[in-house]
């Protein structure tokens, strides 16, 4: 079942990609493209991705009442559950089929992971956590309570060949459904990843690779649809031992740099596997060049406010910079806290400049959103992602505290560490 994304925090900056017959990458190579080199076999993990990248992409797969023609045997329900079919892997032949029954008590989970067409002899059921929005997000998120599960399932890619792979799933409740007249839709996102040594240009690093589209296979092609750019590949190329998204992230179909020279994925297997590298007949000048991020202690990448003033005009307050997005549900659940430290601490010198990331042809929803939502600080509307890229931005939220010197003292802030920072700052 083909399905869609419905937000991303996440927006890697990546170019298009050759396909194979399929609608997958295979890199096109000249006839005097040079060699691959030999196959690097990344470790599979299950579960990890967003404890330890910390990003995520949501992607939605339908909900019906009409039950799929291969479920053969079902458990006892006690409402009218809804259906859905997923696959995960290259090979389509096993559909993952999932049924939900609800009621205003709760959600039970059925999954028939095995493929088999019965949803009664593969895990036991699973009762859905609830999550309750908390009051003041009510009036800026509409979705107020929703159901969690994190779930496993089977990866196939061919006769044989199978990984368990870690996916988050949850819905919303058919209260909110109704309420917002949406039509009901499983949403999930990835938690597995690989990760391992690989060697290009005679060196040794540690890259990893991150399936973006929730699929279970990493070597998707660009999707306009989706504003997806491809699965990930990082390497830290640098060497210090953490994965830097701005700098180190690049989508698989994507020429990146290592020193001055051009490389790109000659070959990937839908599981990952068999990784090899190859230099690329790019120009390095073409190629887009990593930007590192600010760090604490430096003065951040100008910003125009407007026509007549800039961030450097804001010397001598405390300022603090918020990449977001209307479209960011984790960018939102931090709107109360942002607010919060404004009204708080804005008569002690402290500003806000809030960068939107939003498209440019939505300028006029994100000033409704910023007059319904009481936002009455300094608004940037990012049209051309030119700041983004300045600062390294790969995904959001992003925030940057600025002391009243101009520089650098904290970077993402969250919650009520926010406060905290800014009580500080303004003594």
């Amino acid at each position: 079942m083909r399905t869609t994304a419905l937000f991303s925090c996440a927006a890697l900056l990546a170019g298009m990609a050759a396909m194979a017959p399929g609608g997958h990458f295979a890199a096109a190579a000249a006839a005097d493209t040079p060699a691959e080199g030999k196959p690097f076999t990344l470790k599979h993990h299950a579960t990890g991705t967003i404890s330890k990248f910390n990003y995520y992409r949501v992607m939605q797969a339908p909900m019906s009442p009409q039950k799929p023609a291969h479920i053969t045997k079902e458990p006892a329900y006690k409402n009218s559950p809804l259906y859905g079919t997923l696959t995960f892997g290259s090979d389509d032949r096993i559909p993952i089929t999932f049924a939900l029954d609800e009621d205003e008590k709760g959600a039970t989970f059925y999954v028939d992971s095995n493929g088999n067409g019965d949803l009664t002899d593969d895990a036991p059921p699973t009762l859905w956590r609830r999550q309750e929005q908390p009051p003041e997000r009510r009036g800026i998120a509409k979705i107020w309570l929703t159901y969690w599960y994190d779930g496993k399932a089977t990866a196939s890619y061919g006769p044989g060949k199978t990984e368990e792979i870690g996916v988050k799933f949850y819905i919303y409740s058919k209260a909110d459904l109704a309420r917002n007249k949406m039509e009901p839709v499983l949403l999930y996102y990835r938690d597995y990843y690989r990760a391992g040594a690989v060697e290009i240009d005679g060196k040794a690093y540690q890259a990893a690779l991150i399936d973006d589209d929730s699929d279970g296979r990493y070597d998707s092609p660009p999707r306009s649809d989706l504003r997806f750019k491809g699965d990930t590949l990082l390497i830290d190329l640098d060497g210090s031992g953490k994965f830097e998204r701005s700098a180190e992230a690049f989508a698989v179909n994507e020429p990146f740099l290592v020193g001055e020279k051009v490389y790109e994925v000659a070959r990937i297997g839908p599981a990952g596997d068999a990784l090899t590298f190859r230099p690329s007949d790019r120009p390095a000048t073409t190629v887009r060049r990593p930007v590192r991020l600010p760090q604490i202690g430096q003065e951040p990448p100008a910003i125009a406010l407007d026509a007549t003033r800039s961030l450097a005009d804001l010397k001598g307050k405390v300022v603090l910079i918020d990449f977001w997005a209307t479209w960011c549900g984790p960018c939102i659940a931090e709107l109360p806290h942002v607010r919060a430290a404004y009204k708080r601490f804005h008569k002690d010198g402290f500003e806000i400049v809030s960068v939107s990331l939003d498209d440019p042809a939505d300028a006029a929803k994100v000033a409704e959103f910023v007059k319904k939502n009481d936002m009455p600080w300094l608004q940037v509307h990012d049209t051309a992602r030119e700041i983004g890229k300045r600062y390294g931005v790969t995904a959001i939220p992003v925030t940057y505290l600025l002391g009243r010197d101009g520089k650098i003292i904290a970077a993402n802030l969250r919650g009520e560490e926010l406060e905290a920072a800014v009580a500080k700052a303004v003594r």
